[in-house]
């Protein structure tokens, strides 16, 4: 695992109207290709979601050193496309969007297939899951996690909960296993502690 301590601890701000282009940019390609790619999602829904996304992702961006945002269009038989969101040199990042009040990143079964199926044709390098909270005119992106997709699958737990999303990632078995580096834990749970950080969540 890379040591990235010094890059994701702390928060990146992202300016809100950078958010709001690179959402109607992302959520258009999205859109001409929901009825193929099978998207069950409304409109709105698809919007919320990408928009929380691409915070995060500009975030992360911001936060590695020489790292750029991958600009292709979105185009689902073109794997390329869509299977990273960062890439720092040759190494690639998935980023993944985790609510503020989420202790855990929960998510339903064809995520993890995806990432799975991903993985097998080499992207990405890690998946990175981070949060946006609403900070003045923009957003302040946290890092929470830094996990190896070599060995993601292995983490994957049945949430006991009527959630819709039905399984969660284990990070706390990862870390200990040193397949999932956990940041900014303490920050987070301060936050999850005050009711007046209001978060642009799904």
């Amino acid at each position: 695992m890379l040591n990235l301590k010094p890059h994701l601890t702390g928060a990146r701000f992202v300016e809100h109207d950078r958010v709001l282009k690179r959402t109607e940019w992302q959520y258009e390609g999205i859109q001409k290709r929901a009825y193929e790619i099978k998207d069950k999602r409304n409109s709105d829904t698809i919007y919320r979601h990408t928009f929380n996304s691409m915070a995060c992702e500009i975030g992360i961006a911001n936060a590695l050193p020489n790292a750029g945002l991958n600009n292709q269009d979105f185009d689902h038989t073109i794997r390329e496309t869509y299977a990273w969101d960062v890439k720092q040199g040759n190494t690639s990042f998935e980023i993944k969007w985790m609510s503020l009040e989420s202790h855990w990143w929960s998510f339903n079964p064809h995520v993890v297939d995806k990432i799975i199926r991903n993985y097998d044709a080499g992207y990405p390098d890690y998946i990175v899951v981070a949060t946006n909270v609403v900070s003045g005119t923009g957003f302040a992106v946290y890092p929470r996690l830094l996990i190896n997709p070599a060995s993601f699958r292995e983490y994957v737990t049945k949430s006991k909960f009527s959630n819709y999303k039905s399984h969660y990632y284990n990070h706390k078995m990862a870390e200990y296993d040193g397949e999932c580096q956990v940041y900014n834990e303490g920050i987070i749970k301060e936050m999850q502690k005050s009711e007046n950080n209001p978060l642009q969540c799904a």
